[in-house]
């Protein structure tokens, strides 16, 4: 089981992200990433073309300048940022937020949460 450092703001596991995945372990996969998350870039981001310098990822909770732009932009990591936190998790609004709507991640947020 994950802990709460191991795992995005939204509780999303970033091991399971092909974008993490890709810068993590090889350039060789950032055409088919590319390709792949164009459509959702567009659709949630506003990104007409990803830029393969973009792709730059490792984990939302890196702070690097040269960070892959859709997660700068996400409000769930914006609002863990401001408030201080890792993770939503550990958020005493977590249960009421209407920001979170990961449901790849809320099993893991739960799971912090009650562990709080």
């Amino acid at each position: 089981m994950k802990t709460r450092e191991e795992l995005s703001c939204c509780g999303c596991d970033c091991e399971e992200c092909n974008i993490y995945r890709a810068n993590v372990y090889g350039e060789e996969l950032k055409p088919e990433t590319i390709q792949r998350w164009q459509e959702d870039a567009r659709k949630y981001w506003g990104i007409e073309s990803l830029d393969p310098k973009l792709l730059n990822c490792r984990g939302c909770r890196d702070e690097a300048e040269d960070k892959f732009d859709g997660f700068k932009m996400c409000p769930i990591r914006g609002c863990c940022k401001n408030r201080g936190l890792v993770s939503c998790g550990l958020c005493p609004d977590f249960q009421l937020c209407q920001l979170h709507d990961v449901p790849e991640g809320r099993e893991n947020l739960e799971r912090i949460a009650a562990a709080e």
